[in-house]
């Protein structure tokens, strides 16, 4: 996160997220934010019903302006995806 842009960060993260949830009505999306490293957070999206679900909504033009929108105010950005392996409680 590039400092003093932590509030367009927000806006456009939620933002995103809102388009997001119209097309994964199933999903939930958080945003958590490091205790020790205030300017780093992890958008966690989920759950889709499969890959070519999880690829289609990648390769949609809101998307990728989502993500365009939002790298400028961010000093890096990662996006994979992680599969469930265990869960307890």
């Amino acid at each position: 996160m590039r400092e003093g842009r932590e509030a367009e960060f927000l806006r456009l993260w939620r933002e995103g997220v809102a388009d997001l949830a119209r097309q994964l009505p199933h999903a939930t999306f958080r945003l958590w934010r490091d205790r020790h490293h205030p300017l780093r957070f992890q958008s966690v999206g989920g759950p889709v019903a499969n890959d070519a679900e999880l690829d289609a909504i990648r390769g949609s033009d809101s998307f990728r302006a989502s993500m365009d929108a939002i790298a400028d105010t961010l000093e890096s950005v990662e996006v994979t995806a992680f599969e469930l392996v265990e869960e307890v409680g």
